[in-house]
C-alpha cells in the first residue's frame, strides 16, 4: 500500500517538474492599472467668460489602442465630479460656463479591455463677464424735431428717434448690432483688451417718413468720426440732427 503511494506521487511531482517555469509567469495576471496607462500633463485655460480650453497628452502604451477619452469636471475642487464628455483627440473646449467660476478637470484613457484611472487634476476660472459697449442715441435740442420726431407728438409718445449702431472688428467685420435711443444699448460677451469700432447709422426716411436723421458728433469730444474705436467698458454718446424737410431743421 505504502509503495503504490509512492509511486503515484512520484508520478505527480514529475508531471510538475516537466512545465517550463515561463508557462506559470506567462499566465500571471498584471493588475489592470499597469496595463492601462493614463493621460498625462493635463492644462486647463480659461478662453473667456465662458470656456475653458483643456489639452493634455495621450498615454505611452504598446499594444494597446486607446478609443476614447472620458472628460469630467468638478466644481467643487474634486469633491464630486461629472462626466462631461467623451472624444477622441487630445484637447477639448468646454463652453457655456459661468463667468468667474473655477472649474476641476481629469481625463481617463478608454481602451477595447477597460478604462484607465485618471489623470492630473488641472483647473481654471472662466473670465469675468464682459462689461460690453454701452451706445445712446440722442437728439440735438431743436424746434424740427416738431411734429414726428418730438418726446411726445402725434405719432405716439417715446423718448426720441431710435438708431441703428454697428459694432466691427479691425478687420471691418461685423461683430454685433443693435438699435438705441436715450435709453441706450450694449454690446456684450465682448473680449477683454480688444479694439472694436461703433459705427452710428443714419436713418434715411426714418420711421416711414421722408426725414432723414443723421450723425452729427460724439457727445464727449465733438468728434464726428466713425466708426469709432472702443474696448470693454466704453460709454459713448451720439447726437442725431434731423434733416430733409423737418420743420426749421437743417
Amino acid at each position: 500500500m505504502v509503495t503504490k503511494f509512492f509511486i503515484i506521487t512520484l508520478i505527480i511531482f514529475s508531471l510538475l517538474i516537466s512545465v517550463p517555469i515561463n508557462q506559470y509567469a506567462s499566465a500571471q495576471v498584471l493588475p489592470i492599472s499597469s496595463v492601462l496607462p493614463s493621460p498625462t500633463n493635463l492644462v486647463a485655460n480659461a478662453a473667456s467668460s465662458s470656456q475653458i480650453n483643456l489639452s493634455w497628452n495621450a498615454p505611452i502604451v504598446v499594444g494597446k489602442i486607446v478609443t476614447d477619452y472620458k472628460i469630467e469636471r468638478s466644481i467643487n475642487g474634486g469633491t464630486t465630479w461629472n462626466i462631461i464628455a467623451s472624444k477622441t483627440g487630445t484637447t477639448f473646449s468646454d463652453t457655456g460656463l459661468t463667468p468667474s467660476t473655477t472649474y476641476t478637470y481629469r481625463v481617463s484613457a478608454i481602451y477595447q479591455v477597460g478604462t484607465s484611472p485618471p489623470s492630473n487634476t488641472a483647473s481654471a476660472t472662466t473670465d469675468a463677464q464682459s462689461a460690453g459697449i454701452t451706445v445712446y442715441a440722442h437728439r440735438i435740442p431743436a424746434a424740427y424735431w416738431d411734429p414726428c420726431f418730438a418726446t411726445t407728438c402725434s405719432a405716439g409718445s417715446g423718448p426720441g428717434a431710435t438708431m441703428y449702431f454697428e459694432l466691427w472688428d479691425s478687420l471691418g467685420n461685423l461683430v454685433q448690432s443693435g438699435y438705441a435711443d436715450e435709453g441706450g444699448y450694449t454690446f456684450s460677451g465682448l473680449t477683454a483688451g480688444t479694439t472694436y469700432y461703433v459705427y452710428p447709422f443714419d436713418c434715411n426716411s426714418c420711421h416711414g417718413s421722408n426725414h432723414n436723421v443723421v450723425f452729427q458728433y460724439w457727445g464727449d469730444n465733438q468728434s464726428t468720426v466713425k466708426p469709432r474705436p472702443a474696448t470693454e467698458g466704453a460709454s459713448l454718446n451720439a447726437w442725431y440732427s434731423c434733416t430733409n424737410s423737418c420743420a426749421d431743421g437743417p
